[in-house]
């Protein structure tokens, strides 16, 4: 919880052969506030093994 005026932003993003991925962290205050965070990956490789796999290749 944050009190007073004032926010904040963070954001990062990978982009690998083993990962895609993206953090997010953003908060805002007038009085009293809060925030919110997100994290989402994905790995592209492994996608396409199990994707492979299910159609037999």
């Amino acid at each position: 919880m944050m009190y007073g005026i004032g926010g904040h932003a963070n954001v990062e993003a990978e982009v690998t052969w083993d990962n895609v991925g993206v953090s997010l962290d953003v908060g805002a205050a007038f009085g009293l506030g809060g925030g919110v965070s997100l994290d989402l990956s994905i790995s592209p490789s492994d996608t396409i093994d199990t994707v492979g796999g299910w159609l037999g290749f």
